[in-house]
């Protein structure tokens, strides 16, 4: 009887099994070195290229990884994986911590990564990691974690509590009961935040953005559209003194939200329909 075969493991897997196995046999033992060179082997292997199956961040744990993989449980890591162009990487992190990939548009970073020929990283759409930025609502915001979310209407993104009645009381204040509560799951988001500075060596927090890929999208989209018509400087002028719109410039214009754009145009053509009148 033919016995079957134990799955051929990675090569980045191989690598780190290697470091963790042979460690420290030409000198005193330390945690501290095997810690070191553990975080170091991945980074190597993230670095190098080397493939990740599915299931090799899961099986990290067979390292001791949480002693050397960092505070932000490995976001560090899928940051290098999607700067240095490792998806497999990628892929094995999000399979791990149950997330699918947030993709944005205006991807930046500002990276000295060995691996690279370059200091900085500009991709017109890549994937999200903490540390990168993107564009978003006219503006430039940072990545600063990933959040699990509960309770989430998938609908709108209404944040739910549920009660013991089994309403879903809407933090706002609303209540929808029986075939009327929305579907609700755990979802994750993407935390973002831009700064604007408070003197010459200090910044704080202008704006913070809670986003799921969807909300990504749909801004993209949308800034296609405000793109179109910001291309008219006329009509955001128009615009702007006809309907007080707060934009001074195109970019403050692009700022604004479609919703009140759109507006602001349907009234500027009643009144242009109206001038035209003899």
């Amino acid at each position: 009887m033919k016995t079957k075969k134990a799955p051929k493991e990675s090569p980045a897997l191989h690598l780190l099994r290697h470091v963790w196995e042979s460690c420290c046999k030409a000198n005193s033992h330390s945690w501290e070195r095997v810690n070191h060179a553990m975080a170091n082997a991945l980074s190597l292997a993230i670095g190098a290229g080397l493939m990740f199956a599915e299931g090799d961040v899961e099986g990290l744990s067979e390292f001791s990884c949480g002693y050397w993989i960092g505070a932000e449980n490995g976001e560090e890591f899928y940051t290098q994986a999607v700067i240095d162009g490792n998806t497999s990487f990628c892929e094995a992190f999000e399979n791990a911590r149950g997330r699918g990939p947030f993709r944005a548009w205006g991807v930046e970073a500002r990276a000295n990564s060995p691996y690279l020929h370059c200091n900085h990283v500009h991709r017109e759409r890549e994937r999200l990691a903490v540390g990168l930025t993107f564009n978003y609502a006219g503006e430039r915001p940072t990545v600063t974690s990933f959040k699990n979310t509960e309770r989430v209407s998938t609908a709108d993104g209404t944040v739910l509590e549920p009660q013991l009645d089994g309403a879903y009381k809407v933090k706002a204040g609303k209540v929808k009961a029986g075939n009327d509560a929305p579907s609700v799951e755990d979802i994750t988001r993407v935390v973002a935040c831009t700064y604007k500075k408070v003197d010459e060596y200090r910044e704080k927090v202008d704006r913070r953005f809670s986003l799921c890929q969807g909300d990504i999208v749909k801004d993209h989209k949308d800034m296609e559209w405000k793109w179109k018509v910001a291309k008219d400087p006329a009509v955001i002028a128009r615009a702007r003194e006809v309907m007080k719109l707060a934009a001074k410039t195109q970019k403050e214009f692009l700022k604004l939200s479609r919703a009140e754009i759109e507006a602001a145009l349907k009234k500027l053509e009643i009144v242009l329909t109206k001038e035209a009148k003899p």
